[in-house]
């Protein structure tokens, strides 16, 4: 099947971000004859950008995870043999 679309693109090649090497909107049509809108895209990549980096989860983070972890198995494995045993 072929389907025939008319769609307006606006295609970003520099990123000025060093992961994304191009960057591509499909635009509303009721927006495309905005000014504002090739400024508008490239503030949104800064955005999106700020996110590209994680930083590494330290320890005082990590540690809760692992000990809710922790007590989840052990009051499932409790549940488990509760539900056996009955």
């Amino acid at each position: 099947m072929i389907k025939a679309v008319n769609k307006l693109i606006l295609e970003i090649n520099n990123t000025e971000n060093d992961y994304f090497e191009k960057a591509v909107f499909y635009i509303r049509p009721e927006k495309a004859s905005d000014n504002k809108l090739s400024s508008s895209a490239q503030e949104y990549i800064k955005t999106v950008s700020k996110g590209a980096i994680s930083t590494p989860k330290t320890k005082s983070s990590v540690i809760p995870t692992i000990i809710i972890s922790i007590a989840a198995a052990l009051f499932s494995a409790t549940a488990t043999a509760f539900v056996i045993l009955l």
